[in-house]
């Protein structure tokens, strides 16, 4: 990127160079939303460019060095024109110059950053980022902007971002408040609503995932970085998915979310992930997360049993015996089933089975239920692989963590 931003400003002066006789229009033309764009049409033309260098060189004007380097970054990058997508909320979204400081209040897209070498741009950070210290120790004195649930508005601003990363289909409301609030305070800052945690089913499981990535690579320059991630993510989730979809028998499977009776409808996005990992959910009737009857669990009998756990193993532990008395548990308490009976009950953490990580959870899954099908499948492997190369973190963390319970 700073490579890029000198060959853009030695740009600007060859451009100069090559066109002195243009005539010279006072900067107050200038102000456009894409800098030096004198006629205000969102297309930046080799005459406009140079009809503000040579002012700028001579200190006269209003445009100032980030002005000119970042015009000149547009015609040469850009082709001159501003960048638009539609984010995860359906909002389109445009921007007229270079990305360089971002907030990012939704934490679960800070992998995605990470994936395609964007960190540099970040300024600021939320609450959650700051406390997890295995993961993110570089962040851990960043600016703290709080939360969607409870913003540090003075830190945010005091930070000086030029774009916020909000979530895109959950928090709607609190994300609004935030918007709104900065279009009072700070109307220059661009808010980009996406999820980063999210696979997506459609047109193919992982799709939303791939389609967040590639966004934020065009926006930021760092396209080639996030075909390389999307290329890591998508082999491994359309091996998964391809083998799965050949399998006609499903495994019909109870999902415990948390707590003891309580579940997800094939909706739900735990429901989306038993689905991609080849699972047949056995409460396929419910929509979202609900408490259900016992007995309806002992009267659908599952072949399989996934409980998911937040709190107990992940990153921060090595006791493997935070996971396996959870087992223990539930095969006691629904001893009954044929699940139990087969012991095919598994424990799984959210470290993995969530975020943007979900693949790796996917992957864990989709062996326990059909092992025969994904012998060559190697969940823990794929697991290091993404630490190191796309989140430049030790693969150690793997082999002192827990994440699932029992292994494959």
């Amino acid at each position: 990127m700073r490579t890029k931003r000198i060959l853009s400003i030695v740009l600007a002066l060859v451009l100069l160079a090559s066109a002195l006789p243009l005539a010279i229009t006072s900067a107050a033309a200038y102000e456009k939303k894409i800098p030096c764009d004198a006629d205000g049409n969102n297309e930046l033309t080799k005459e406009e460019l140079v009809n503000v260098i040579l002012p700028y060189m001579l200190g006269e004007g209003s445009y100032t060095l980030d002005d000119v380097g970042d015009a000149a970054w547009v015609y040469a990058y850009w082709g001159g024109k501003p960048k638009t997508i539609v984010d995860s909320a359906g909002r389109t979204v445009t921007i007229y110059k270079p990305v360089k400081r971002i907030a990012m209040m939704n934490g679960d897209c800070m992998p995605i950053m990470r994936a395609i070498h964007a960190t540099d741009k970040i300024v600021a950070v939320n609450k959650y980022t700051i406390q997890d210290e295995i993961l993110y120790p570089e962040f851990s004195d960043y600016p703290n902007i709080g939360s969607v649930w409870s913003p540090n508005y003075e830190a945010l601003l005091a930070a000086k971002p030029d774009t916020v990363i909000l979530y895109g289909t959950i928090f709607k409301k609190k994300c609004t408040d935030i918007e709104n609030k900065l279009k009072e305070v700070a109307p220059d800052v661009t808010t980009i609503w996406l999820d980063g945690y999210k696979p997506g089913l459609t047109p193919k499981p992982g799709a939303q995932l791939i389609e967040e990535s590639r966004e934020l690579g065009y926006l930021l320059d760092r396209e080639e970085e996030a075909e390389e991630w999307i290329g890591f993510y998508e082999g491994i989730m359309d091996s998964i998915t391809e083998k799965v979809g050949g399998i006609e028998n499903k495994t019909r499977v109870y999902l415990e979310c948390w707590k003891t009776w309580y579940t997800a409808g094939p909706d739900a996005g735990w429901g989306e992930k038993l689905k991609i990992s080849g699972g047949e959910n056995i409460f396929s009737d419910i929509s979202g997360y609900k408490n259900i009857d016992p007995g309806a669990v002992l009267y659908r009998n599952p072949e399989a049993i996934i409980w998911i756990e937040k709190t107990k193993g992940g990153y921060d532990t090595g006791d493997l015996t935070e996971l396996s008395s959870i087992r223990d548990e539930i095969m006691e308490r629904l001893n009954t089933t044929t699940a139990a009976k087969n012991g095919k009950v598994f424990i799984i953490n959210t470290d993995v089975f969530g975020g943007t990580e979900h693949f790796i959870g996917i992957a864990y899954v989709a062996k326990w239920l059909y092992p025969a099908n994904f012998t060559d499948l190697k969940p823990e492997i794929i697991h290091k692989q993404y630490l190191t190369e796309f989140q430049r973190l030790s693969d150690s963390l793997v082999d002192n963590g827990v994440f699932v319970y029992p292994g494959v």
